[in-house]
């Protein structure tokens, strides 16, 4: 198989080839394999002979017509890739891909402008809503407002700190970075424990709570009320349990 970088889009690569049926592959400058790229070859005469579309390795068979020579071209290239960086790579997107695009662009200056600033309002309303959620549990037990919103602001700043040295790969915990690690605790350990302990304790304990709550205090009929408490009681926890199991990948 063929290896060769693909161009940004509509950028035309010269391909040398003989008639027939070929496999390549369509690459970014850092080697990996893009999906969704469009391969098409031309001959002399500027008539297209073949088409093909890169799978999700990047992978992709041409046939062609005719003898040759042929002129490929690639397009669909995604915009972080023509830039050497992934499109999908987190902060590098946002700080690294996003800018080098709006560059490009016809009023670059005033569109990134206008981005970063509503990019850094969503931050900071989302950072307040999330404050309120911890800040909330210690004001209900007797702190004031202004303490609860200085300790907990700072022990979430403290967290922070290692959230952004893990950019630097440092660091490491069980070989993960900090980010990296803490991502995995929540999205692989956390949320399915969560799901266990929440389906025990409606089926379990928070029973005649639940028949209210699901039936609006009796006025509403609900058939599979006993089928749906056993299901929290025991099957919801085994699935849960065997998908976290068999599904956890350290």
């Amino acid at each position: 198989m063929a290896r060769h970088a693909a161009p940004p889009p509509a950028r035309r690569a010269p391909a040398r080839q003989p008639p027939g049926r070929r496999t390549s592959t369509a690459t970014a400058a850092s080697g990996r394999g893009v999906a969704g790229v469009a391969v098409t070859a031309f001959d002399s005469a500027n008539s297209v002979v073949g088409n093909a579309l890169s799978d999700a390795l990047g992978n992709y068979v041409l046939s062609t017509s005719g003898s040759g020579p042929y002129r490929i071209e690639f397009t669909g290239l995604p915009a972080g890739f023509a830039f050497g960086v992934a499109a999908g790579s987190g902060p590098c997107l946002t700080f690294v891909t996003l800018p080098s695009v709006f560059a490009m662009m016809p009023g670059g200056m005033i569109w990134s402008a206008l981005f970063f600033l509503l990019l850094y309002a969503a931050a900071l309303t989302s950072a307040i809503s999330l404050l309120e959620v911890v800040s909330a549990y210690f004001i209900d037990r007797g702190w004031s407002r202004p303490k609860a919103a200085v300790i907990m602001g700072f022990l979430i700043f403290a967290l922070g700190v290692p959230s952004a040295m893990s950019l630097t790969g440092s660091p490491k915990i069980v070989g993960k970075d900090f980010l990296d690690a803490m991502d995995f605790l929540s999205s692989n350990v956390l949320l399915p424990l969560g799901g266990v302990f929440i389906a025990l304790f409606v089926g379990w304990f928070w029973t005649a709570d639940a028949r209210k709550e699901v039936t609006n205090e009796g006025t509403h009929a609900f058939g599979i009320m006993e089928l749906w408490i056993w299901v929290c009681r025991v099957i919801a926890p085994l699935a849960i349990l065997y998908i976290f199991i068999t599904g956890l990948k350290w």
